[in-house]
């Protein structure tokens, strides 16, 4: 864990990394979520959290974000909620109506 740590320390000085179009990194530990909450307001961190998350929640597990409604009073988070999208495209996961839960069923 020290070494993957340090690896991304280095990495800081070089200047930021395009997350686009990438897979999640390896994790050798936990890879099974229970909860997962995103509070990021744009649409460039929520995509790369959803790439992370996504595979690694467990059946019957939520991830949950906080500005998937209350698009009137949130105008400025509308990223985080095209992100949110992918979620709900996808059969695994069920959108509790009128919330930000999304349960995976599959």
């Amino acid at each position: 864990m020290a070494n993957a740590l340090s690896s991304n320390l280095q990495r800081l000085d070089k200047g930021p990394v395009n997350l686009q179009n990438q897979s999640a990194p390896s994790h050798s530990g936990t890879t099974h979520l229970v909860l997962s909450f995103v509070d990021t307001d744009n649409f460039t961190s929520a995509e790369a959290i959803i790439r992370v998350i996504a595979d690694r929640t467990q059946t019957g597990g939520a991830i949950i974000f906080d500005h998937w409604t209350g698009h009137e009073r949130h105008i400025d988070t509308i990223g985080e909620r095209i992100a949110a999208k992918q979620l709900a495209a996808d059969t695994r996961y069920f959108n509790l109506h009128g919330t930000g839960v999304f349960l995976r069923q599959l």
